[in-house]
């Protein structure tokens, strides 16, 4: 049995680099030529920069709301920026764009216009590029292009358009127009209420009804005292009339020493002193008696006279009495015709409130969407602070972005070595033929006496490994009992001398293989250049037309 001896991989490697050194080394030659002829002679391509930044996110109110609102900016949120970024890359905004750099005629001309939706994708896809800064609110913008000045150019107008496209957007005309007209219309029923309140105050004469009302609840604060005050009067001169009356009535003497009249109190005093001189005389006297018959004389004439001064004195009470009952009639109808006055001014004051409120709520209207108008037309026309501002003017980079020597060169150098070495590789592990004589005992089992390189032309150096095998099995034998093994008619066991010399198969030739890879890089770098075009001049028409939905 054979036995196996380790491998030495990098003795491997070592041999196979040498082996396919000419595909190699061409390899990395053509890579490396054509790097260096694009860095020397590939349309640069520049880019200009720029950056927005997002403050803040503004609170939406509905145009119908009357209430006054406090509008503060909001925290941004990813979705936001996703939204602005979607806004900056729409292409209704690219659209207009070019079409305000052909109005200034800042618009590269070109012989073969293209269709705009490719132009507009060939922007989106190749030339615009938006990135969110990490851990901000700033999105920043870059634009690639053959002509410098025309990227710092294009995407300055970008940005302006986006300024003024999002300031439409959130601010457009149908809102001023809006807001004017609902301002008009309550101005014009504020002052239909107006006119009416005029009306109102001129017919019922009564300029404020509150105060009217207050005036007179202060009377009747007044007046109604004084009325139980008399009621109370009247029912005691009742009582006392009554009580005169009583007396005047009585059969029996009465001193009316009740009324406080000084007459009267006289009167009764010398009643009195009249009556006690009687009750002396009569100890002394019968009343038959002269003496006893002029006290009793007396005493009537006096007790007569203090009759008629209480008869007298009654009935001026009387008056008084009706003068008091006049006077409640009186005022308590002053009370009720006050009381109906403050229903009718209550009523007044109802319906003056009632259209006052009116008023007050056409006057907030009014003011509201005035206010709202004239922040409107300050946003339309720029006067108002915006949430979204321009962090960076468009500037132009330092130098082509594109190609870059000191990248490019060492890039193609390295790519070409790899492509290179993996050709080599390639190559060499997908060819099945005998390369070296220990593919022979590897492979077919067989041992190796001496191999002879095959030369195809003596004066030339050899250009492979093929050689001339010396094999047999005979002395093969001598290491013991082999592997029987069927070479075929390609290997004939036999010491012939027509299989002593037996070459090995000869592989293709490195021509063969170089020129399909030669005529493939080519290709692939003619595509690569044809792939690339300039700027083209897009129809005005369609650029009109595409531009429409952000009106």
């Amino acid at each position: 049995m054979l036995s196996e001896k380790p491998e030495n991989y990098l003795r491997e490697i070592i041999f196979i680099t040498f082996v396919q050194k000419k595909i190699i080394v061409f390899t990395t030659i053509c890579l490396f030529v054509i790097s260096v002829l694009i860095a020397f002679f590939w349309p640069p391509t520049y880019s200009a920069g720029g950056s927005i930044l997002l403050r803040g996110k503004k609170l939406e109110k509905s145009p119908e709301a009357l209430e006054q609102i406090n509008m503060r900016s909001t925290e941004v949120t990813k979705e936001d920026l996703a939204a602005e970024v979607e806004i900056l890359r729409s292409p209704a905004l690219i659209a207009r764009a070019i079409k305000s750099l052909q109005e200034k005629g800042q618009y590269p001309t070109s012989a073969k216009p293209i269709p705009l939706n490719k132009e507009i994708h060939s922007i989106r896809k190749y030339s615009l590029e938006t990135i969110l800064e990490p851990m901000s609110n700033i999105i920043k913008i870059t634009y690639f292009s053959k002509d410098k000045d025309y990227a710092v150019d294009f995407l300055q107008v970008l940005m302006d358009e986006y300024l003024q496209s999002r300031l439409k957007m959130y601010h457009p005309k149908q809102t001023a127009s809006f807001y004017s007209g609902q301002a008009n219309k309550f101005r014009d029923e504020l002052k239909e209420k107006e006119d009416e309140l005029i009306a109102m105050v001129e017919v019922s004469r009564s300029a404020d009804p509150l105060k009217e009302l207050q005036k007179d609840m202060d009377l009747r604060v007044q007046l109604e005292p004084i009325l139980i005050k008399l009621k109370a009067d009247v029912v005691d001169r009742e009582l006392f009339i009554q009580q005169l009356n009583k007396g005047l009535k009585s059969k029996k003497m009465t001193f009316f020493s009740f009324v406080k009249n000084d007459l009267i109190l006289s009167m009764s005093i010398g009643l009195q002193t009249i009556l006690q001189e009687q009750g002396n005389l009569r100890r002394i006297y019968t009343k038959e008696s002269k003496q006893f018959q002029l006290i009793e004389e007396q005493l009537k004439r006096s007790y007569s006279a203090l009759l008629h001064e209480v008869r007298s004195y009654r009935d001026n009470e009387l008056k008084k009495l009706e003068i008091l009952t006049t006077n409640i009639e009186m005022l308590g109808a002053k009370i009720n015709n006050i009381i109906i006055e403050d229903v009718e001014l209550k009523k007044e004051l109802i319906r003056q409130q009632s259209i006052v409120r009116e008023i007050t709520l056409r006057e907030n209207s009014y003011d509201t969407f005035s206010k709202r108008n004239e922040e409107t037309l300050s946003a339309q026309s720029g006067g108002l602070p915006s949430l979204v501002s321009i962090l960076n003017r468009a500037f132009p980079s330092n130098g082509a972005i594109y190609p870059k020597k000191r990248v490019v060169i060492p890039l193609g150098l390295a790519v070409g070595m790899l492509m290179g070495f993996s050709l080599g590789f390639l190559r060499y592990y997908f060819d099945h033929t005998f390369k070296k004589p220990n593919d022979v005992e590897n492979i077919a089992g067989l041992c190796v006496l001496f191999s002879i390189p095959l030369y195809d032309d003596l004066s030339e150096a050899p250009e492979s490994s093929s050689q001339y095998l010396i094999s047999g099995s005979a002395l093969g034998s001598t290491s013991g009992p082999g592997p029987s093994l069927d070479l075929g008619p390609s290997l004939d066991t036999t010491l012939t001398p027509e299989n002593i010399l037996k070459p090995l198969s000869k592989p293709p030739t490195q021509k063969s293989i170089l020129l399909p890879i030669s005529i493939l890089l080519i290709i692939a770098c003619i595509l690569v250049f044809i792939s690339q075009r300039n700027s083209y001049q897009p129809d005005v028409k369609a650029v009109d037309d595409y531009s429409e939905p952000l009106k």
